[in-house]
């Protein structure tokens, strides 16, 4: 629960320029491949369990 707390955000680096996507289907593949690459630049495990 983050509610109420501060937090400290750097940014690392910018993943890619900003984009406009044919579908709802493109834009969410997209985003994943965006999730995967932040993943790895900070060095994560590339998926997550809910």
């Amino acid at each position: 629960d983050l509610y109420g707390r501060h937090l400290a955000v750097e940014f690392v680096r910018k993943l890619r320029d900003e984009e406009k996507f044919a579908s709802l289907d493109d834009l969410t593949r997209q985003m994943h491949r965006d999730a995967a690459a932040a993943r790895a630049l900070l060095g994560l495990p590339l998926s997550v369990s809910a």
